[in-house]
C-alpha cells in the first residue's frame, strides 16, 4: 500500500510454478481491483498472461508476470 495514488504489483510468485491465480474485488483508494495470471488463458477465459483490471475496465495486460505500476488518478 501507498499514501498516493500509485499502485505498485509485485507478484512474488514462483517462476513457471503457478498457472493462474486471481485477486478479486480488492479495494484500493476507491476502487476495485482484480490481478490475475491465466498462463493459458482457459482458467479465466478473458485470454492468456497478468491482468489488471480497474472497477471492471482493463488496464494492464502484459505476458509475462513483471513488476508494474500506475497512477490510479487516470482512471
Amino acid at each position: 500500500p501507498r499514501s498516493d495514488d500509485i499502485i505498485e504489483i509485485n507478484p512474488l510468485i514462483p517462476e513457471r510454478k503457478w498457472d493462474y491465480f486471481c485477486l478479486d474485488n480488492v479495494l484500493y483508494h476507491g476502487k476495485i481491483l482484480t490481478i490475475f495470471w491465466d498462463k493459458t488463458g482457459e482458467k479465466y477465459k478473458r485470454g492468456k498472461g497478468f491482468m489488471v483490471y480497474v472497477d471492471n475496465k482493463l488496464k494492464i495486460h502484459t505476458d509475462t508476470i513483471e513488476k508494474i505500476s500506475f497512477n490510479l488518478k487516470n482512471e
